[in-house]
């Protein structure tokens, strides 16, 4: 695996009902040994985001300093304010 990047930031958090708020986000971007393209990391928000966000389909993270989202899905929830997340495709936000 190599690391191609790690994208860090503020964003909002949507799903298909619509916007459920702002988080930080933390993602590391990477290639695998098969060529593929992944990524993993956290996102940090209010309790109640993340909670919605844990319950709903097709999330996705717009980037606030590109506008350019990119499909996530939350891994755990890890205390009240902090969730990993993977890379859900197709969309990379750039």
């Amino acid at each position: 695996m190599r690391m191609l990047e790690t994208l860090s930031g503020r964003g909002m958090l949507s799903a298909e009902s619509g916007d459920l708020g702002d988080v930080d986000y933390n993602i590391t971007r990477f290639k695998t040994s098969t060529g593929a393209h992944d990524a993993a990391g956290k996102i940090v928000g209010d309790a109640v985001v993340l909670l919605d966000a844990f319950d709903a389909a097709h999330l996705k993270l717009t980037r606030s300093d590109t506008g350019r989202a990119m499909d996530i899905a939350i891994k755990s929830l890890r205390g009240v304010s902090e969730a990993e997340v993977v890379f859900a495709g197709p969309d990379w936000g750039d």
